[in-house]
């Protein structure tokens, strides 16, 4: 798991150090969310992707994957649904036509999927950088988190 994390940040650099295009951010979203349907669900194990992280030589199985934190959380709060994860697993990420396509169709699906995507954010730093792993966050299943208003009244970005 740590050599798949550490893959990916790399390819981010690499991506970033050069000014991402929209485009690639898109896929790169489009990838994370990818992660994130094979950690909450084997459903798409059978998926290209699933069999890529399969094959490669430090992939240390598909049961660690699921004792991993991380894909408990997922798991626990079904955050991406089944019908977001089936069209992410199927669309080819480089056709960007396609998968913005795809994005633009399932953005109430994304309203959730963000919930995830920051709780993996700060899981993943968590394990780059030898930290605590946070908490998994406590909303309904497939119902994103409410921002916590401060004291003051005014509005904070999650």
């Amino acid at each position: 798991m740590r050599t798949l994390l550490t893959t990916i940040m790399m390819l981010f650099a690499l991506v970033s150090t050069a000014g991402p295009t929209r485009e690639q951010m898109v896929e790169l979203s489009a990838f994370q969310l990818q992660l994130a349907c094979l950690m909450q669900s084997s459903t798409h194990r059978d998926s290209q992707l699933g069999k890529f992280f399969a094959s490669r030589p430090g992939f240390a199985g598909w049961e660690n994957l699921e004792r991993s934190s991380i894909s408990q959380c997922l798991r626990k709060h079904q955050w991406l649904s089944e019908a977001l994860c089936s069209d992410l697993m199927s669309t080819n990420l480089q056709d960007t036509v396609a998968l913005t396509d795809l994005l633009k169709r399932r953005k109430a699906d994304l309203l959730t999927a963000d919930t995830a995507l920051e709780y993996m954010g700060k899981a993943q730093d968590a394990q780059l950088f030898d930290k605590p792993q946070p908490p998994c966050p406590e909303a309904e299943p497939n119902k994103p988190l409410q921002p916590i208003a401060p004291k003051d009244g005014a509005s904070v970005d999650r």
